[in-house]
């Protein structure tokens, strides 16, 4: 049976760009989203500075957003691969002034990575919503966001090795901070071997406490010529000899920790002095050795950032979803129909 041609028909409006204005918009929108990301982490990077941090991971979540939006605004693939590369160029622009400096080209490597990632994203983006009967803004929206960010991530890596293992810009205030979160989050594990340490602590209390913890689990029988637990021992001493006792033993803790990295402080906090011998043990490394290190923490900073930043892919969609539907609303695009069943969005 021939089909009814009434049935099949499509619609009198072909799904194709037709409000240049707008997508170069939306274009802008996302180039300057990526020059103003990677103008703030390069300003962070120099400055420790909190306001610069947030600045940047606002602008890169508008520009993850903006990449979701654009896949659905705008049907013409080599438009979203133009618009994509711009924004991988502009992130690169930033970094113009340090052409003469050693290892730049990397710099292009890494921009030539995300502007691959970015145009995978849209094009599996376009993909999953050219084959959709319905406007899915979720599958199509995942389908974006993680690549998307994958190649963001990269770049982003890149310059902070450049800046910290090849340019000398390493910022003595956000390694600090870095350290210090880092010693932050495993306290809980310190505690559960020394109950009451903390690395903010002085070193003082943190060899006190170990020194009472080891006290109340080894044998007290060379000290105290008994044959009763070691727990028992302890606690049958009278405070001042407990506190005598737990001073001795701390002070040959110090020892034993002084012959491996110097003298040690007793009235400095521990992140403070870990923080100290990392910046000794680093400056004291060969330039091929402190290379290989970089790549390696390069690495390790990749991997943490990307997945940390899976944990809020949900908030980008959902901004990007909010947008989505108020663009509907105001009349910037609208929903239309080539068959009784496949709707597509178009700008109005």
């Amino acid at each position: 049976m021939i089909p009814n041609p009434e049935i099949i028909s499509q619609s009198p409006e072909s799904e194709a760009d037709k409000n240049l204005i707008k997508i170069l918009f939306l274009a802008v929108l996302a180039v300057a989203a990526s020059f103003l990301g990677f103008y703030w982490l390069d300003r962070f990077i120099l400055t420790a500075s909190a306001l610069n941090f947030w600045l940047c991971v606002l602008a890169v979540f508008f520009l993850l957003a903006l990449n979701i939006l654009n896949v659905f605004l705008i049907k013409s693939r080599l438009k979203l691969n133009l618009i994509v590369f711009a924004e991988a160029a502009s992130a690169l622009a930033v970094f113009s002034g340090r052409l003469s400096q050693p290892f730049f080209p990397w710099l292009g490597v890494g921009a030539a990575v995300f502007f691959v990632f970015l145009s995978a994203a849209v094009m599996r983006g376009n993909h999953t919503l050219t084959n959709s009967l319905k406007v899915n803004f979720w599958p199509t929206a995942r389908a974006v966001a993680g690549a998307s960010a994958t190649g963001l991530l990269v770049l982003m890596t890149v310059v902070f090795y450049l800046h910290y293992f090849q340019w000398g810009n390493f910022n003595d205030v956000l390694g600090r901070r870095f350290v210090d979160g880092i010693l932050a989050s495993a306290d809980p594990i310190l505690n559960i071997q020394f109950p009451g340490a903390s690395f903010t602590g002085t070193t003082r209390d943190l060899f006190a406490r170990m020194a009472e913890t080891e006290l109340k689990k080894i044998s007290l029988n060379s000290l105290a010529g008994g044959a009763e637990s070691s727990l028992q021992n302890f606690n049958l001493l009278s405070p001042s000899a407990k506190q005598n006792l737990i001073n001795e033993v701390a002070r040959e803790l110090r020892k034993r920790t002084e012959t491996l990295t110097g003298p040690l402080s007793e009235s400095a906090p521990v992140n403070v002095v870990i923080y100290d011998q990392i910046s000794r043990y680093v400056s004291r490394l060969s330039p091929n050795t402190l290379t290989i290190l970089g790549f390696v923490a390069a690495l390790l900073l990749f991997f943490a950032l990307k997945g940390f930043a899976a944990l809020f892919y949900w908030l980008v969609i959902l901004f990007a979803f909010v947008v989505f539907k108020f663009l509907v609303v105001i009349g910037f695009a609208y929903v239309n129909l080539e068959t009784r069943s496949r709707e597509y969005i178009m700008l109005s």
